[in-house]
């Protein structure tokens, strides 16, 4: 039996009543909200120990998102996996508001739970050189699966999850997740530039007195990077309408999710929908694009 729990916000967070109804989605505000939010949850959600933990640890119900949190450090890992049905359980107003706009508030969640390892287990919440390690999050348990030829405008940046059959997996490469840039006029370092897709560099530099736009050099040793593969996902049979042709998605999976999938396996991704731009076809003046599931 799952409860929520009253419990302190870690530094920095300040206290959210669990029924305080989300910002609307033009709101600066809405990714603060989401951050809040989600610490609560990681903090509060408390499930029953299973019967064979009874003895060791009593039966008391157990923190169940700070377990996990030990885990990691135990296991090296910096993937969280979220039940989505705890999360709806716990507030469903909350979840509504981040499921729709998942895209925009995934970079939110990975704060929280950043914040809440801090709390938990400090000593793994940062590299060997003192600066906070980068954790991540994995949906799992969505009791809605879409088709995937269901999978149109209307699921873009929108949390969703959908069934195929694995037919091909590139190999694992690297990807830069957050790039750090210095600038080349000041030498100021502009840090945590998330990659939109393609290579981002920072829109301007953050010395005041400068203002350069276009002179930057990647500082690779400052820069996060992470695995990446992309797959290739067809529509299940019974899912295709009769004299029509099975449809293929390609979903990019990173962290602790490549390798997890061969040819021949029948998956449920869960992520959100994404638009990738054709940056050869832009750098022409060609407008195009494709569409890809990020996990």
């Amino acid at each position: 039996m799952a409860e929520p729990m009253d419990a302190a916000a870690p530094e920095g967070v300040p206290p959210l009543g669990v029924q305080d109804e989300p910002p609307s989605t033009s709101s600066p505000s809405l990714e603060a909200y989401a951050l809040q939010s989600f610490v609560r949850f990681l903090n509060e959600w408390k499930v029953d120990i299973l019967p064979e933990e009874a003895q060791s640890q009593g039966s008391q119900p157990q923190l169940f998102y700070h377990e996990q949190i030990r885990r990691l450090r135990i296991e090296d890992n910096r993937t969280l996996h979220i039940d989505w049905q705890h999360f709806v359980t716990w507030n469903t107003t909350i979840a509504g508001a981040i499921m729709g706009s998942y895209y925009r508030l995934e970079p939110s969640l990975r704060k929280a739970v950043q914040l809440v390892v801090r709390e938990v287990e400090p000593e793994y919440s940062r590299e060997e050189d003192g600066s906070d390690k980068e954790f991540y999050v994995s949906i799992v348990n969505m009791i809605e699966c879409d088709k995937l030829r269901d999978l149109r405008v209307e699921k873009v940046g929108v949390l969703s999850s959908f069934t195929g059959t694995v037919t091909r997996t590139s190999e694992v490469r690297p990807e830069l997740y957050l790039g750090a840039f210095r600038c080349l006029d000041c030498s100021t370092t502009v840090r945590n530039i998330q990659q939109q897709f393609k290579y981002t560099e920072p829109i301007i530099c953050t010395n005041t007195t400068c203002g350069n736009r276009k002179a930057w050099s990647l500082v690779r040793e400052e820069s996060v990077f992470v695995d990446w593969q992309r797959i290739k996902v067809q529509e299940d049979p019974g899912e295709v309408p009769g004299g029509s042709l099975p449809r293929t998605i390609d979903v990019i999976v990173r962290h602790a999710q490549v390798e997890q999938a061969k040819a021949g396996d029948k998956i449920v991704a869960t992520g959100t929908l994404v638009v990738v731009p054709d940056v050869g076809a832009l750098g022409s003046g060609k407008g195009a694009g494709g569409v890809s599931k990020g996990g």
